[in-house]
């Protein structure tokens, strides 16, 4: 839990690390990433995660693989700054080594390496994660313990509105934040 720290590659795309978390155990459903400090090219924008239960070494088999949504934007992700999009994905096996390559880098041609910030391994909650709702471009639908960042006018019917926490910018002065 240090932003401030960075994992630099100079293998570039195909690059990554080993981790055998101090729990085993665990089941592995979700990551989140964040990136560097500086040179933007050098984000890595997809990946593929692999588990072993053999050792560190291997073999392993193959979890997930995915875009990082928000790295591959047309602008840069701001610098120490976690992706917001949820890389959540189906994944039932525990394991108790994990290997995770980074496929690609934002711009291979005008970068010499790879960097990262923070990797996190999320645990599956128990029941599942929440599901994933559209109410309509219109409209949204806020579910307990999710961030939503949107623009526009907010209404929330709810029991918790202490739990909620918003972003959001006016884009005119037609609409107004109801909460």
């Amino acid at each position: 839990d240090n932003v401030h720290t960075q994992s630099l590659t100079f293998g570039k795309e195909g690059t990554g690390f080993l981790s055998t978390p101090a729990k085993a155990g665990g089941v592995v459903g979700g990551l989140t990433f964040t990136t560097a400090n500086d040179a933007p090219d050098r984000t890595p924008v997809s990946f593929e995660l692999y588990g072993s239960n053999n050792s560190i070494n291997g073999p392993f088999a193959l979890i997930w693989a995915d875009e990082i949504a928000d790295f591959k934007q047309a602008l840069p992700w701001p610098p120490l700054t976690m992706n917001t999009t949820p890389i959540r994905f189906t994944n039932t096996k525990a394991y108790d080594h994990y290997k995770l390559v980074f496929t690609a880098i934002r711009d291979p041609s005008a970068a010499n390496s790879m960097q990262i910030a923070e990797v996190e391994f999320l645990g599956v909650p128990e029941g599942g994660w929440p599901p994933q709702v559209s109410a309509g471009d219109d409209r949204i639908v806020i579910l307990p313990y999710t961030s939503v960042k949107l623009d526009g006018i907010v209404e929330y019917y709810g029991n918790d509105p202490q739990l909620l926490t918003m972003e959001w910018s006016v884009q005119s002065e037609i609409g107004r934040a109801h909460v």
